[in-house]
């Protein structure tokens, strides 16, 4: 998936080509199936659903939860007139193969998720590259066809966990270079950048118009933090917005 990622690949868009011509795909090599995507016309319920899809599968969701979750986005930005809504509506069989194709194209997230099913069952702990620990104080065991597995509950909330730790992590690198670079203090100590509202997926921060060129390198900088995340060093990506008097409207890649 990685290697995907960094082809300028989304897996949600793979995935709408497996759908459509079969787990051949995973023989291409990744030009062919960038240069496949972009000439493939997909209809306009497929994409949303495979993205859907490629997070929920990776996270143990089941094609219940798929299907009401995808119905549930589609119908998010409802239309003053309700006859112009375009609901996703999901059958059984639709939801399984979008979960096939993201499993044919990354089988090691089965794998993983059996790893991490006997860490909850023996361990009750997770612990992360940086020592960060969760422990998991819910129902750990549960019989299933006469033999002992997983809590799926909370397996889900476990397979959840060191994402949404990194994502935090990252932002608080960020948030703390901010606030200890030298660069970024006037001559009065006052911040230059001053950072507004942090939360775990996002961070607010405010300039002056003077300093607008200025900041929008130095955010990018900020936010260039390696990782280890799995064996594999990572510096995870970063996007926003910025505008004028709180109205944020211009994106950026930072």
């Amino acid at each position: 998936m990685l290697e995907d990622l960094r082809a300028g690949l989304r897996p949600a868009e793979i995935m709408c080509l497996i759908d459509q011509r079969g787990p051949m795909v995973n023989s291409m090599r990744r030009a062919q199936i960038k240069a496949a995507i972009a000439e493939a016309k997909f209809p306009a319920w497929l994409y949303p659903a495979h993205k859907s899809g490629h997070h929920g599968t990776d996270y143990g969701m089941g094609w219940q939860t798929l299907v009401q979750t995808v119905l549930k986005y589609s119908m998010a930005d409802l239309p003053i007139e309700l006859g112009e809504a375009r609901p996703i509506v999901l059958t059984k069989a639709q939801a399984v193969k979008i979960m096939e194709c993201n499993h044919s194209r990354y089988s090691g997230i089965k794998l993983w998720h059996a790893k991490e099913g006997r860490v909850l069952m023996t361990a009750g702990r997770i612990t992360t590259s940086v020592g960060h620990t969760r422990a998991f104080y819910d129902r750990k065991k549960e019989f299933a066809a006469g033999r002992e597995v997983p809590c799926h509950e909370t397996l889900k909330k476990l397979l959840a966990s060191k994402p949404q730790f990194y994502t935090t992590y990252a932002l608080k690198l960020a948030a703390w270079r901010l606030w200890s670079d030298p660069d970024n203090r006037r001559d009065d100590c006052s911040l230059r950048v001053e950072p507004l509202l942090c939360v775990h997926d996002s961070l607010d921060m405010q300039a002056r118009e003077e300093d607008r060129v200025w900041a929008g390198a130095k955010i990018g900088d900020w936010f260039m933090n390696p990782v280890e995340i799995a064996g594999t060093v990572v510096i995870i990506p970063a996007d926003g917005k910025r505008g004028k008097d709180g109205g944020l409207e211009e994106g950026v890649r930072l």
